[in-house]
């Protein structure tokens, strides 16, 4: 809730009753992503990908029980804003 976009989190748990999750708070086990909420666990299916990665990556102390990039069952949707580079494409800054 410390993010810039928090109000995206809020907004969206007012609206649509999904809950904000923080990233070290997910548990993996079997490939499936996991949130224990007032001591329910709760299974996740869908990520909606607000990481600002640059933030992510200067909080040296986070510690998580997965990676962004580790092969779990969930449906990931990034922000509409975001753009995607192919791994086959290079750039050159």
């Amino acid at each position: 809730m410390k993010q810039n976009t928090a109000i995206d989190f809020l907004v969206t748990k007012e609206h649509l009753g999904i809950e904000s999750v923080h990233i070290g708070d997910v548990i993996i086990r079997n490939k499936k992503l996991y949130y224990n909420l007032k001591g329910t666990e709760t299974p996740i299916h869908r990520i909606y990908n607000r990481v600002i990665f640059d933030e992510l990556l200067g909080k040296k102390d986070l510690k998580t029980n997965f990676h962004l990039t580790e092969d779990v069952d969930v449906e990931w949707a990034g922000h509409p804003n975001w753009f995607f580079i192919s791994a086959s494409t290079r750039c050159h800054f």
